[in-house]
């Protein structure tokens, strides 16, 4: 399956070079495509693991979002490699919704779509048949929301320094390592939307996804 990582500096800006050991770990599980979203303001993707870094290696930033595809639907090309780049909506989608994607389109490339056409997320994720662990990126308001499903995992862990999550919790305990720090990990609850403030997964609406 695809694979989610999300880390927040609260202190100090963090750079590429610096998890470069963890986004080649993921990438070698996941080996159609990397992307990262960096401080809600710009993206980076790139079907090569070793162009991404290359191209990304100085880049730092506050806060940040990637994920390693291994593709289940679509071609495995730039369009379908993730964030998903829509009108206002950026996605990062681990898992597979069912009766979506089709024509060389991933499902995460046509959900985006939906979402640009102003569907109700909640109200198309209720009783959605399918997985999903995602991040959306409203880049009008720049509103950051992340849900899952029961068919998806996400892990989170935190301290005065950092907030990590991640789709594999040994993923934060080796990031935590390369950083560090010491964290105690837990995983995050599913039915629930949160939007992210500063690190903060917080519980806007609750929900029967």
């Amino acid at each position: 399956m695809c694979e989610l990582l999300y880390i927040y500096s609260n202190i100090s800006n963090t750079y590429v070079y610096e998890i470069e050991e963890i986004l080649k770990d993921m990438y070698s599980r996941n080996p159609d495509g990397i992307g990262g979203i960096f401080d809600r303001e710009s993206y980076s993707k790139n079907i090569s693991i070793n162009n991404f870094i290359e191209w990304n290696y100085n880049m730092s930033f506050r806060e940040a979002i990637f994920h390693t595809r291994k593709r289940t639907r679509g071609e495995i090309d730039l369009e379908n490699t993730q964030p998903i780049i829509g009108k206002r909506f950026w996605v990062m989608h681990n898992g597979g919704f069912r009766g979506i994607g089709q024509n060389g389109r991933s499902d995460s490339w046509e959900f985006t779509r939906l979402l640009d056409q102003g569907i109700d997320m909640v109200k198309y994720l209720t009783n959605r048949e399918g997985a999903w662990s995602m991040f959306i990126l409203d880049t009008h308001t720049k509103d950051l929301i992340y849900t899952r499903n029961h068919k998806r995992s996400m892990f989170i862990a935190k301290n005065n320094k950092y907030t990590i999550a991640a789709t594999k919790d040994n993923v934060i305990q080796r990031l935590s390592d390369i950083l560090g720090v010491d964290m105690e990990i837990h995983e995050i609850s599913m039915n629930i939307v949160f939007v992210i403030e500063k690190g903060e997964f917080i519980p806007f609406q609750p929900s029967i996804i």
